[in-house]
């Protein structure tokens, strides 16, 4: 996670070995939505707190296919 003013790393997102197959930022940058794919194939997306990078939400998919997107509405009240 970079700082896109500086380009300095606010944080490295290593505490997994799998890979990030989505990402989404809300609109107001308070959090991060982020699905990852093998090994930890489990279908979840999290909500991160943008700032602190620990997780505030897990939401279980409700099908069994491979979640290759997230976006925020742009009020930041949904994710798709």
């Amino acid at each position: 996670l970079w700082d896109a003013s500086t380009g300095a790393v606010r944080a490295p997102l290593t505490a997994s070995a799998a890979r990030v197959l989505a990402l989404a930022c809300s609109p107001d940058g308070k959090l991060l939505a982020v699905r990852r794919g093998a090994p930890t194939e489990d279908g979840e997306v999290r909500v991160f707190d943008a700032a602190t990078l620990k997780p505030v939400l897990d939401l279980k998919a409700g099908h069994s296919d491979t979640v290759f997107g997230v976006a925020f509405s742009p009020d930041g009240t949904r994710l798709a």
